[in-house]
């Protein structure tokens, strides 16, 4: 149902594709759908090991609203919280996914936390995945853009350059005697 909501929803964007055109009823009809689906997927999971390694058989499709649907966030959340899941499931096309989503979505938070989980369950470093995260960061010109570039101003102020920023801006420190 996931996936062929994500398509139906793709089509209606696009415009420039007649053949598939969606009134806004029928837009509505889909999103309250999916949120029904979401609803039933995250109630399936909490405490069943069992379905939750049977969803993240089709993680791909939770990441297709992942940062924008608040009930695919808590079911991926659900997912990452399973070591078993992290170990099996979550590889590189799926953390490369997720700086995409992170670089794409100008920062959203939720993204950035199931990067975070990404790399940790329960207090547990996932190494394989920081190691890919690493990686993926530092050796992947696309990827890159997804970091917080760094420099010191020539009066010695440091300067950051957020993703999707062309300039550098300087960091002004705020100390508490000037409060």
């Amino acid at each position: 149902i996931l996936e062929i909501a994500h398509i139906l929803m793709e089509k209606h964007d696009d415009a420039s594709d007649k053949a598939y055109t969606i009134d806004e009823a029928q837009r509505r009809h889909i999103v309250e759908t999916t949120r029904h689906a979401f609803t039933f997927i995250r109630v399936s999971m909490v405490g069943n090991p069992g379905n939750q390694l049977y969803v993240s058989d089709r993680f791909h499709v939770l990441l297709k609203y992942a940062g924008n649907n608040t009930l695919a966030n808590e079911c991926i959340s659900l997912l990452l919280d399973n070591s078993t899941i992290q170990e099996q499931k979550i590889g590189s096309t799926e953390i490369q996914e997720f700086i995409l989503m992170l670089q794409s979505r100008a920062f959203n938070s939720s993204v950035l936390d199931m990067l975070k989980n990404v790399c940790s369950c329960h207090g547990s470093a996932m190494e394989n995945n920081q190691t890919e995260v690493g990686e993926t960061l530092l050796n992947n010109e696309d990827a890159r853009g997804a970091l917080v570039g760094l420099q010191e101003s020539e009066s010695g102020e440091l300067m950051l350059k957020f993703p999707g920023s062309s300039k550098f801006e300087t960091l002004h420190m705020v100390s508490k005697d000037s409060q």
